[in-house]
């Protein structure tokens, strides 16, 4: 029998498509050889997950030793995942060091680029400008840039909260070039399954409007192409193929049905239906939705490097939903002694580490082979600060590594602790785990060369 194309898609009406997974009925996974492709054939993948306004070394500092490590409360949902888990500590953003501007601003465009920020010295005087742009690529876009990865999207930017604006955006295609993340998970969900990469132009706009009116899911526009697909699955791949489907469906469903658009307006114009934002009190809803989503673009393969973003650095958001009171900024300046203040940073922490967790999940149950998608992909945990208060350092850093970035990482279940070397150096160790041979990145004067023990 004839093999499926590895881009095989569900096309349906008003230019809807869904991706697949990896079906066994596909091509074969060609032998590494190219960059950015693991040994069994299958593509690694780059995610950061970005949080902000520092950390506070007692509730996240882990005990024990490198491989007897004990995990803190704010980090329990890891526990399962261990071998899957590498924790970098100690290092430094030694572009920080050298830059300019309030230190907030200044981490924040500093810290995933390696290169001192551009500082507008016009505003906030009194703490010598402040920081309006990374002052050149972010690492994640580097990864695109170098591996010219040949998905739907280059790159996948998602963002919890707050963000936009110059420095309240973790990527940059180069200095003053800020790469912002849609905060509307719906947004991201209607520009997946439609037509284009931004939504393209209705192939049938009658029947888009139909759909729409009767309040119908995507997978009603599919289900041809579906029942088509079936004689050439095997019963593995047929099950693959309907829990990936019921996925989709649990994820439109809790995204909730909007009002119907008009037939050609704007909402029209992309997915057959649209969906509305869950209600802003209910973030648990927007967070599980933006997890599912990412977890699916990875399993499709429309994306190979994405980035989700909790918030932005000075974001005083208040997590009440956690039972939280104060804005999350104003904390960070607390005292490590205000045991009120831990309880409530640990519910915050708490919250993005289940997240965490439930993608590694996903990503796990994703099969790749003899491996899984988890396998196969790269997290990095980072944070704009080293610590919120005690002057909004960026020295004794944490990092986490999780995932096995296609084996190139093999070493997992393991703290490392540094002692003030350059987070460039991680930076350059991560470029060449996607098999990209660079001895440097950010400022080249800065220290280099990859991390040792990595």
């Amino acid at each position: 029998m004839k093999r499926m194309n590895r881009r095989t898609v569900l096309r349906g009406l008003a230019g809807t498509t869904i991706a697949l997974p990896w079906l066994e009925a596909m091509d074969v996974p060609k032998a590494h050889g190219a960059p950015g492709v693991s040994d069994t054939g299958f593509p690694k993948r780059f995610i950061v997950w970005s949080t902000h306004n520092g950390f506070h070394p007692p509730i996240w500092n882990p005990g024990g030793g490198e491989t007897d490590f004990v995990l803190r409360p704010v980090h329990a949902a890891l526990e399962p995942f261990r071998k899957d888990l590498v924790i970098v500590a100690g290092l430094n953003d030694a572009a920080f060091a050298r830059g300019g501007g309030d230190l907030h601003s200044r981490g924040m465009c500093t810290f995933l680029s390696g290169t001192e920020s551009i500082v507008n010295t016009a505003v906030n005087t009194g703490l010598g400008g402040e920081s309006k742009s990374a002052g050149g690529i972010t690492l994640d876009q580097e990864i695109v840039k170098r591996l010219a990865p040949k998905t739907k999207f280059p790159s996948l930017e998602m963002n919890f909260l707050d963000g936009g604006g110059a420095y309240g955006t973790i990527s940059y295609l180069d200095a003053n070039k800020p790469l912002p993340g849609a905060r509307d998970p719906v947004t991201v969900f209607n520009r997946i399954f439609a037509g284009g990469t931004g939504g393209g132009p209705v192939s049938d706009p009658a029947a888009a409007a139909r759909l729409q009116a009767d309040h119908r899911s995507i997978l009603d526009a599919v289900g041809k192409t579906y029942q088509g697909l079936l004689p050439k699955l095997g019963m593995a791949d047929r099950d693959k193929v309907d829990s990936h489907l019921t996925q989709i469906r649990d994820l439109e469903k809790r995204l909730q049905i909007a009002s119907p658009a008009a037939a050609g307006s704007p909402a029209a114009s992309g997915c057959p239906k649209t969906v509305a934002a869950p209600g802003g009190t209910d973030r648990p809803a927007q967070a599980a939705a933006f997890v599912d989503i990412l977890a699916t673009a990875i399993a499709c393969d429309l994306t190979r490097v994405s980035s989700m973003q909790w918030d932005r650095t000075t974001g005083n958001s208040v997590y009440s939903w956690l039972g939280v009171s104060r804005g999350h900024h104003d904390m960070s300046h607390d005292g490590d002694e205000r045991t009120d203040t831990m309880a409530d940073l640990t519910k915050i922490h708490t919250f993005y580490t289940q997240h965490l967790a439930k993608l590694m999940t996903r990503l796990k149950a994703i099969p790749e082979g003899n491996g899984t998608a988890l396998d196969n992909t790269l997290i990095l945990q980072a944070c704009d600060l080293a610590r919120g208060n005690q002057g909004h350092t960026a020295t004794n850093k944490f990092h986490m590594l999780l995932g096995h970035a296609g084996g190139a990482l093999k070493n997992g279940g393991r703290v490392l602790r540094y002692n003030g070397d350059a987070n460039n150096k991680l930076f350059v160790s991560i470029l060449n785990m996607f098999d990209i041979p660079a001895t440097s990145f950010g400022n080249p004067t800065l220290p280099q060369g990859p991390l040792a023990q990595l």
